[in-house]
């Protein structure tokens, strides 16, 4: 099977694809780090380690405003062990973004897998919201069943976003190969020419008795 190779690498591949469908967003690195800062507090935890996501903020925070060399690209990929602050910069970025009046759709992987089995027009609506994050990507089923007729859920969102090139934003707890072993070579390819990686290194820091 072919690698998503410029996932794998972290990366831009070669080759020239169409410009993503999102206008630059004016949010600063400190901007989105606050927003990391209070969705931390606001679980509960009294200590904020920056220096955890420090990076991987700064990274976002210039894709948003259209800048670095992934500015291109239209899909992010979160990935790393359990507990490295994925999830809490999804809902800071949704935080900061909704902010600049930008609706983020936010949801488990889950939960979009169980809609598309038993809902299909709020599975559609969420498919193509123009803002999708989608959180524990690879914690859902493959294949589910609507009425009788099998439907892969996650292949057929990376199908859509993969068309309308929105912004959508993934985290993982499974690398980009395995993503590519999972969802298909079909899915490989069209990722590996939208998405670029931020990988979250480090053993879960949920063991400080604290987030970061």
């Amino acid at each position: 099977m072919k690698e998503l190779r410029s996932l794998l690498n972290q990366a831009s591949p070669q080759g020239v694809f169409p410009k993503r469908n999102l206008i630059d967003i004016s949010i600063n690195k400190a901007e989105l780090m606050s927003a990391v800062e209070e969705t931390v507090k606001n679980d509960g935890q009294e200590i904020f380690r920056p220096e955890a996501v420090e990076r991987q903020v700064d990274i976002l925070s210039r894709w948003l405003r259209g800048d670095g060399e992934f500015s291109i690209k239209t899909t992010v990929f979160l990935w790393g062990n359990v507990g490295t602050g994925k999830t809490t910069l999804l809902r800071a970025l949704k935080k900061v973004l909704e902010q600049k009046n930008k609706v983020v759709h936010l949801f488990l992987a889950a939960e979009l897998s169980d809609w598309a089995a038993v809902d299909a027009e709020k599975f559609r609506q969420e498919k193509t919201a123009a803002f999708l994050a989608i959180d524990d990507l690879g914690e859902e089923p493959e294949k589910v069943m609507n009425y009788g007729t099998p439907i892969y859920p996650m292949r057929t969102i990376f199908e859509e976003r993969y068309s309308l090139l929105f912004p959508t934003f993934i985290s993982a707890n499974i690398s980009p190969q395995e993503v590519g072993e999972r969802y298909g070579e079909r899915v490989a390819d069209r990722l590996g020419q939208i998405a670029f990686s931020i990988k979250f290194p480090g053993e879960s820091l949920r063991s400080w008795s604290c987030f970061y």
